[in-house]
């Protein structure tokens, strides 16, 4: 198998890093592999848009400051003004890809406005961008004759040879077989760690795969425990993940209330709910914790009638399908995890420590967020890095050999764990209560988790694990 270019994970990083690179390099066989078909990336279920100034009333400098500070100067300042100067550049690649925008009747571009934004700048379609243009982006992506799309196959770790990453080794469950497979490169585009939290606005299997990978191999990580949360997740109960009401709501002037119908963030934040999303998370839980029994509410009866169904068609069927009417009915919310600010650290074209290994999207960290995301950043700093990092490796790879590679494979016992107990469940909730008030746990979990990690890594090196078995070794070396 001739692998040049490996690339792990189908959001909007990976792919958008394949296709710039084919364009630049159509010589270069680019390999893609995804656990699952893509459908379940951070991309697809985003609702906001791309924050990106199109307005002669807004300015880069205004964009540069609103994301310094809600990164409470944390952020890599070089970074920040190149992402933010660079926006409307990937935005176009977008348009010319066949994405379209929500407009107004002379044709200017709709744009919303969000929580620490100075100015209305997110461009975006409807309350369904990121939906939108994954499946463009997708369907774009089958043109290229020298992409190859493998899915449905996990990466257990990196092949490292010599002190340089020299591929991945995978396991396909379906046939219950592990492969090595050899690439000159490999592009970590795994996503986030949203699901080492019992509340998280993305799909289950964001486990921080990419990450685990990364700790397990020594390569350098910053700000691991930057994590951030979105203040209006419906709270309907437990599901696979929380319902996401999306930002722009606040941003078209949805109140958030407490059980008396008051509007309590402006108790201590000015500009309330157009504050930034740590902020208002904070101001939740400690409104929450001065009466647990009560609910916080988004409020959005004030609306004109239809406004909710036409501009934010996905979160009226949310509501439809919890059986509240966002026009009549007040939406009980409750924060959930949403992004990771920390990652793997890179350079600004998505090199990493580890020679030979690059990373882009939400598992990289760039500088560009600091300590907390200001709203629609993470789609145009994924494309700006995966733009960077196609330049870099189109300058930079030379075919090393024309001979195809055989795959190493070994046969894997994968045992049926159903029911049996895990230490990560208490471990959730409890990292839950330290997000939220600042407490630590009742209990010492180090220790069980270093013994729960050595029980896994013997399993794997016997052959004896399944998906389910990486996902808690991920998870658990995360929380390590």
């Amino acid at each position: 198998m001739n692998v040049e270019i490996l690339i792990v994970g189908k959001g909007i990083a990976g792919m958008t890093s394949a296709i710039y690179l084919a364009d630049l390099r159509p010589d270069i066989q680019i390999t893609l592999i995804d656990k699952s078909d893509g459908s379940s990336s951070a991309t697809f279920f985003a609702q906001g848009g791309l924050a990106a100034v199109q307005s002669t009333l807004d300015s880069f400098d205004s964009h540069y400051k609103d994301t310094l500070e809600a990164g409470h100067f944390l952020n890599d300042p070089k970074i920040v003004w190149e992402v933010i100067t660079r926006a409307p550049e990937v935005i176009q690649d977008l348009s010319s890809w066949g994405v379209s925008w929500d407009r107004q009747e002379d044709g200017r571009l709709n744009l919303g406005l969000e929580g620490g934004h100075s100015f209305s700048r997110i461009v975006h379609h409807g309350d369904q961008s990121g939906k939108i243009i994954h499946q463009l982006v997708a369907s774009k992506l089958r043109n290229y004759p020298n992409i190859q799309l493998i899915e449905h196959i996990v990466v257990r770790d990196l092949w490292i040879e010599e002190g340089e990453c020299k591929g991945v080794i995978v396991f396909n469950e379906e046939v219950s077989q592990e492969m090595t497979i050899p690439s000159q490169t490999v592009i970590l585009a795994t996503g986030g760690l949203s699901s080492i939290f019992p509340r998280s606005t993305n799909a289950q299997n964001s486990t921080g795969d990419g990450l685990a990978i990364a700790l397990r191999t020594g390569v350098k990580i910053e700000d691991l425990p930057w994590v951030q949360f979105h203040p209006t997740a419906l709270n309907i109960g437990r599901t696979d993940r929380s319902n996401l009401l999306t930002e722009a709501l606040r941003g078209a002037g949805a109140y958030i209330i407490n059980e008396e119908g008051r509007r309590f963030l402006f108790d201590s934040l000015s500009n309330g709910e157009l504050s930034t999303r740590d902020l208002v998370c904070e101001a939740i839980w400690d409104e929450i914790a001065k009466k647990p029994s009560d609910n916080v509410y988004l409020d959005c009866r004030h609306f004109p009638k239809g406004a909710i169904k036409k501009s934010f068609p996905q979160v009226y069927s949310l509501c439809q399908r919890a059986n509240l009417d966002p026009e009549k009915d007040l939406l009980p919310i409750l924060p959930a995890a949403h992004y990771h600010c920390g990652g793997i650290s890179t350079d600004r074209t998505g090199k990493t420590s580890l020679p030979r290994l690059y990373a882009v999207g939400e598992v990289a960290r760039t500088g560009l967020h600091g300590s907390n995301r200001l709203a629609s950043n993470s789609i145009i700093e994924a494309l700006v890095f995966a733009k960077n990092a196609a330049a870099a490796l189109a300058l930079e790879h030379r075919k090393e050999s024309s001979k195809s590679h055989p795959l190493n494979t070994r046969k894997i016992f994968s045992p049926d764990i159903l029911g049996q107990p895990s230490i990560i469940d208490l471990w959730k909730e409890s990292l839950l209560e330290y997000f939220m008030k600042k407490s630590k746990p009742d209990f010492d979990p180090v220790q069980k988790i270093q013994d729960r990690l050595q029980i896994l890594e013997l399993s794997v090196k016997r052959g004896i694990y399944s998906t389910t078995l990486l996902r808690e070794r991920n998870l658990l070396q995360i929380y390590e």
